[in-house]
């Protein structure tokens, strides 16, 4: 058996990672004696039951300073996780409703939330993939986009809190698409709408993923989409500068959003423990360049049958370097603000769009969640005057979290949720339960 990751957790100057066996004291112990250290940084020794999760010299520490510059990666590798504070006690009226809300942007809010995989068949019910298909050549959107968000927010039926199964009253997707760190944090906000739920409700969670739109990644995605179709070369070197000139901005900003969601909590009536807040990072939509199903060569295949337009280089920076540089950002944001953190670094493996692992769906082959993709593939939009497949949405849906994603990330979620409800005294960074967080439904 593997062991469990382990749970960093920041001290003043420092971020220490950990090992901790939930099933063993002896590793209790050393995280209370890692959470207790202050002042310099100081490597945190394991031993008894958390020796075999250590290295070779016994420590596991991270410093802060390579995290904010994203030279050092502190995701768990092939493993989705949450950091859990210490235990909630209640100090609403229990009287209330219950809810949960998620914040942030687009990747919560439900975007592409309309399709179950792709198909390059451009008609009707696209194979059976549009949930918006009403008869012969009429859509609409408004059957999944709740509220008039089609085209706007994208609050999606189907949504990561609409599905997730957590026994409350309310479950309320304050998210909206293209929203960045400063529409949290800004008077009139996400945060201060969450005030609002809160003075009606009895919050017990609060979820946020936010950070992606400061760093521009759409807008960087585009870019190298572009630069294949033209044939003028890799983009990813130009996007990586433009990353790390954005990047401590933006994890300030992420700071500045979970210090507004505690504000107007505690402005509220609430106590710090007496609800949960997780921030989560983000997945990747696109495979490694070893996992792409059609070669960098065959220009015409991934530009127009599977949608997935790009240099093998650049799916490798997006893959294995700008969304694990992403998550350990967020990942340092979280602990140095006690908050949890849920790790999707790998929650679409095997998923992404042209994966080998997945397929397009056909008329003899309807989507299935074992087979499809869970990313919305690159809608093409007409303005762009080019010999290219014909819109089938929204533009704006590429690259989201498909409905297969989303009822998966409620699934997740849940599971995260469940995970808290005995955690005791000690915070525990616990490990998924086979198959909930990553790639399909059952593994």
């Amino acid at each position: 058996m593997l062991p469990q990751p382990c749970s960093p957790r920041l001290a003043p100057e420092q971020l220490a990672r950990v090992a901790v066996d939930s099933q063993t004291r002896q590793c209790q112990h050393v995280l209370r004696r890692a959470l207790s250290r202050r002042g310099g940084a100081r490597e945190v020794g394991c031993y008894g039951g958390c020796r075999s999760l250590c290295n070779r010299r016994g420590f596991l520490l991270m410093s802060a300073g390579d995290l904010l510059r994203g030279i050092a990666v502190v995701s768990v590798v092939l493993a989705t996780a949450i950091i859990v504070p210490t235990a909630v006690a209640q100090s609403r009226p229990t009287a209330n409703p219950t809810a949960i809300a998620s914040l942030g942007d687009s990747y919560i809010a439900g975007n592409a939330g309309r399709w179950l995989g792709n198909s390059d068949t451009f008609t009707s019910s696209r194979d059976g993939t549009d949930r918006a298909w009403v008869t012969d050549s009429v859509y609409d959107p408004s059957r999944v986009y709740l509220e008039g968000s089609a085209g706007g927010c994208f609050d999606s039926d189907v949504s990561e809190v609409r599905s997730a199964q957590i026994p409350v009253a309310d479950k309320v997707n304050l998210a909206c698409s293209g929203a960045g760190t400063a529409d949290i944090y800004s008077p009139g906000g996400q945060a201060d709408r969450l005030g609002a739920l809160a003075r009606r409700d009895r919050v017990r969670l609060v979820v946020l993923s936010v950070g992606g739109n400061d760093l521009g990644f759409e807008g960087l995605v585009l870019q190298c989409a572009f630069a294949y179709g033209l044939q003028s070369g890799p983009c990813n070197t130009a996007a990586q500068a433009q990353v790390n000139a954005l990047f401590a901005g933006t994890m300030n900003g992420v700071g500045r959003a979970l210090d507004r969601i505690r504000g107007v909590m505690s402005a509220t009536g609430y106590k710090p423990h007496s609800y949960r807040l997780i921030l989560q990072s983000y997945p990747s939509p696109l495979p490694r360049a070893a996992e792409i199903r059609y070669p960098e060569s065959d220009v015409n295949a991934r530009v127009t049958v599977g949608h997935c337009p790009f240099y093998d280089a650049d799916l490798n920076w997006t893959r294995d370097s700008f969304i694990p540089q992403l998550a350990a950002g967020l990942r340092f944001v979280a602990a140095s603000h006690r908050v949890e953190y849920l790790d999707l670094s790998n929650f679409l493996q095997g998923r992404e769009v042209c994966s080998k692992n997945s397929q397009l769906a056909t008329p003899s082959s309807p989507p299935n969640p074992k087979r499809s993709e869970w990313a919305r593939f690159i809608d093409y939009p007409a303005y762009l005057g080019l010999p290219l497949p014909p819109l089938q949405g929204d533009v704006n849906e590429s690259l989201h979290p498909n409905g297969y994603a989303q009822r998966a990330l409620g699934r997740c979620l849940t599971l995260v949720w469940r995970l808290g409800d005995d955690r005791g005294d000690d915070p525990v960074l616990h490990q998924r339960p086979p198959g909930a967080c990553a790639g399909a439904f059952e593994r």
